[in-house]
């Protein structure tokens, strides 16, 4: 059985989607599949149709049980697709790599899932982990258990920034566990439509070369669609372009990727510093390039496109001054990143906006469910994941748009950001603020375009809902 950990530590980058569809193209395909979710935010479970009430058995158990007490198959595994079983998480997961939380005092603690595996490698051909957005003795027992990672990107913003950063810890963390598995950078939620999508993926190719996979997953609404409905999008959608993505990706797995074979040597010491940096530079060259075209509106994206290559083309014939020019450029241009944060809103505060009050454990019968926002008779009710980001707040019509007045109050019982806010009836336009970045819901799939060529999430109130200070929803 070969075994596949899917990493990423930022959220939204389809981490999880390709977990659940890969697994559902990889059984279709006559592979037969396990599927390990090492989240604790149990999506894995949401979007293969399996009620958290009913799980019985999870991967906490799995990961706490003797050598002689693994759970038995018939109450740990969940048939959810062809040919792919689901060993499913639960929130008590989170608690388990706590101080006395029963992992850490495991002398083998880093290693627990790799021996747990071993039980099930006659049953089935490919394993998938997917890993929680952290790194920790979770992840540490998915990288000691995995012969190959797979780190979904996302062909936006920083993308490659944040690859190169995570190619470095996944290269460390290897090292310190004896491991030396094959790593692959896999482009998501691409849209070949756009300018700024094609020209990232251009350098994501160009700065990782052989680490990026041979598939490409293009952004595709039926994704969602069929996380909602509970199934891999190629039972819901067949003929959708995410069907067949994922169906191109288990192929290349299965014919191309060489799974038998491990990392060639050295192949994990090639990320060296420079070549980290280099990355990281221009990511955040062409982020401001990006970022001034659109704000500024003083580039043409036809211009911009043809500056991006000849940069590239400029900094690959200097050679060896290609990192100096960089960091100059990088030095320039950080300067412009600095004007145009200024005329954004400031950044958020820690302390909490006075009258959001606690979710009630009583409010949390499928805590899942919650993720988004709702109407509530004490006021419009938004929750979302501790996972997503550090710093978490709500801006839109409510509060001016002032992330300071949204700021979302971690609820560490039940592991979300939770907030209460006063509404007019009608149409509300909101956006997320997670750690400095404004996304849209992606519990929500409501939206609609601003001015300013991004999507706001929208969520309709046919009642004024009012906020009562410190009371809990009922």
């Amino acid at each position: 059985m070969r075994t596949i950990a899917i990493i990423n530590q930022k959220g939204g980058c389809g981490k999880t989607t390709t977990a659940i569809n890969l697994a559902g193209a990889l059984g279709a395909a006559g592979r037969r599949t396990l599927l390990v979710d090492l989240d604790p935010q149990s999506h894995c479970a949401a979007g293969l149709g399996v009620p958290e009430s009913a799980i019985d058995t999870d991967t906490a158990d799995l990961l706490l049980a003797g050598d002689e007490e693994t759970p038995s198959s018939q109450r740990l595994l969940w048939r959810v697709a062809r040919g792919v079983d689901l060993a499913p998480s639960r929130m008590q997961l989170a608690g388990i790599e706590a101080f006395q939380g029963g992992l850490a005092e495991r002398a083998d603690r880093e290693h627990r899932l790799a021996k747990a595996l071993r039980k099930f490698e006659k049953s089935y051909d490919l394993c998938l982990i997917d890993c929680p957005p952290s790194i920790g003795l979770l992840t540490y027992n998915a990288l000691s258990a995995a012969d190959a990672i797979m780190v979904p990107v996302e062909t936006g913003y920083f993308s490659m920034q944040g690859a190169a950063k995570l190619m470095t810890t996944v290269r460390s963390l290897a090292r310190r566990l004896g491991r030396s598995p094959r790593v692959w950078l896999l482009p998501t939620l691409h849209n070949p439509d756009e300018a700024v999508g094609r020209d990232l993926l251009r350098e994501l190719s160009t700065r990782f070369g052989r680490k990026v996979a041979g598939v490409t997953i293009r952004r595709d609404e039926r994704l969602r669609e069929a996380v909602g409905l509970g199934k891999p999008v190629h039972e819901h959608a067949p003929a959708s372009s995410g069907a067949q993505d994922y169906r191109a990706l288990a192929t290349w797995l299965i014919e191309d990727a060489q799974l038998d074979l491990p990392a060639e040597p050295g192949e994990l010491e090639e990320l060296d510093v420079r070549r980290v940096e280099d990355a990281t530079h221009a990511a955040r060259e062409i982020a401001s390039e990006i970022e001034s075209a659109s704000q500024v509106r003083v580039t043409t994206r036809s211009d911009l496109r043809a500056a991006l290559a000849e940069r590239v083309a400029r900094a690959e014939s200097e050679g060896p001054s290609r990192a100096t020019e960089l960091a100059a450029r990088a030095s320039e241009l950080q300067n412009k990143l600095e004007a145009l944060a200024k005329r954004r809103p400031p950044p958020v505060p820690e302390t909490p906006v006075r009258g959001s009050g606690p979710l009630s454990p009583k409010d949390a019968m499928s805590i899942g469910r919650l993720y988004g926002v709702r109407p509530t008779s004490h006021g419009l009710l938004f929750v979302q994941p501790m996972g997503i980001g550090q710093d978490v707040a709500i801006a839109g019509d409510f509060n001016s748009w002032d992330p300071g007045q949204g700021v979302m109050r971690r609820n560490t019982t039940l592991g979300v950001y939770e907030l209460c806010v006063q509404a007019q009836p009608g149409t509300i336009r909101y956006r997320l603020i997670v750690d400095g970045r404004w996304i849209t819901d992606p519990y929500n799939d409501r939206r609609e375009p601003n001015p300013f060529g991004e999507m706001n999430s929208v969520v309709e109130t046919t009642a004024t809902v009012q906020i009562r200070a410190h009371a809990a929803p009922a």
